[in-house]
């Protein structure tokens, strides 16, 4: 969803007396996220923000929010894990079978007390 009018929301948030921190704890984000959305940048929601923002307050949706078509794209976002590196060696490493022995081995006194336990579980199992 596309919000019309940040300063519009903030309008409607003071009229109804709740404070930024408030109005994100009902509609479980943060005050932060309310701020970007009165200050104009972030312009692009979720169907299911827009709907608490406006049913908290008791406006309809259509008055603070247009409908719009969101393409999902990849994340690629610098600093994250989702990040796909071009070259290969870069990639996350599937673990393989071999990885829990090497484990064990480097770490012997984390793994003292459980490995008997996951041992027999497997025999059992």
């Amino acid at each position: 969803m596309r919000v019309k009018d940040g300063g519009q929301i903030r309008r409607w948030r003071r009229q109804k007396r709740f404070s930024q921190r408030e109005l994100a704890y009902l509609v479980r984000r943060t005050q932060n996220t309310i701020y970007l959305i009165e200050s104009g940048k972030l312009r692009s929601i979720s169907e299911d923000l827009a709907v608490a923002i406006a049913s908290r307050l008791e406006v309809p949706w259509e008055d603070l929010f247009d409908v719009c078509d969101v393409q999902v794209m990849p994340s690629v976002a610098h600093g994250t894990r989702s990040m796909i590196h071009p070259r290969p060696e870069f990639w996350p490493r599937v673990a393989t079978e071999g990885d829990d022995r090497q484990l064990r081995q480097e770490l012997p006194v984390a793994t003292a007390s459980v490995t008997p336990a996951l041992e027999e579980a497997g025999a059992n199992g």
